[in-house]
C-alpha cells in the first residue's frame, strides 16, 4: 500500500519523511503519521471487498428479482396476477374523475374567454368594413370630383351596395 518511509538526505535531522505529507516522522516505526493520519505500514488484511477483492454479497445484493410478464402472454401462459380489488377500484375512482365536467366556476372562465373572442372577432369584422368603406368613398369623391358620375359602372354597384343599411 504506502511505501515505507525513507530517510530523505537532504533532511537536517537525516530522519524519516512520510510518503504522503513529507512531515519528519519522530521515529522510523510508526503505524500512522502523526501529522496527515496516513497509514505508514499495510495492514494484515490488505483484500478490501469492493477495492481489491470482489464482494459476493454486493453481487448477491445488487440483482433483482426477474418480473413476470403480466400481459396477454402472460395470462395466457398462466403467469397472471390479478389487480388488488381495491386498486381497481380507485383506478376506477380516477379515471371517473379525470373525464368529469369541470366545475362551475371554470365553465364561467371559460365562456368569458370564448365572449372576449367573438368581441375581438366583431371588431376586427367593423374594422374592416370602415376600411371598405373608406376606401369606397375615397373612390366616390375622385370620381365626382372628376365629373363623371358613371365612370365605372362596377364601382358604382360596389357603392350602392356598401351604402345599402343592411351592411
Amino acid at each position: 500500500m504506502a511505501d515505507e518511509p525513507t530517510p530523505d538526505a537532504t533532511s537536517d535531522s537525516g530522519g524519516p519523511r512520510c510518503p504522503w505529507c513529507s512531515a519528519l516522522l519522530p521515529e522510523a516505526g510508526l503505524a500512522t503519521c502523526p501529522t496527515c493520519g496516513a497509514s505508514l505500514t499495510e495492514s494484515e488484511s490488505a483484500d478490501v471487498p469492493g477495492l481489491t477483492k470482489i464482494d459476493p454479497e454486493a453481487i448477491l445484493r445488487s440483482r433483482t428479482p426477474s418480473q413476470k410478464s403480466r400481459g396477454l402472454i402472460g395470462w395466457l401462459s398462466g403467469e397472471y396476477r390479478e389487480q388488488p380489488a381495491a386498486a381497481t377500484e380507485l383506478a376506477a375512482s380516477e379515471l371517473a374523475a379525470t373525464f368529469a365536467p369541470p366545475d362551475e366556476e371554470v365553465r364561467r372562465e371559460m365562456l368569458r374567454m370564448e365572449l372576449m373572442a367573438l368581441e375581438a372577432q366583431a371588431q376586427a369584422q367593423r374594422a374592416e368594413m370602415e376600411l371598405e368603406r373608406a376606401e369606397v368613398g375615397l373612390a366616390k369623391s375622385a370620381a365626382s370630383s372628376a365629373g363623371d358620375s358613371a365612370s365605372d359602372p362596377g364601382i358604382q354597384a360596389e357603392i350602392a351596395e356598401l351604402d345599402e343599411p343592411g351592411i
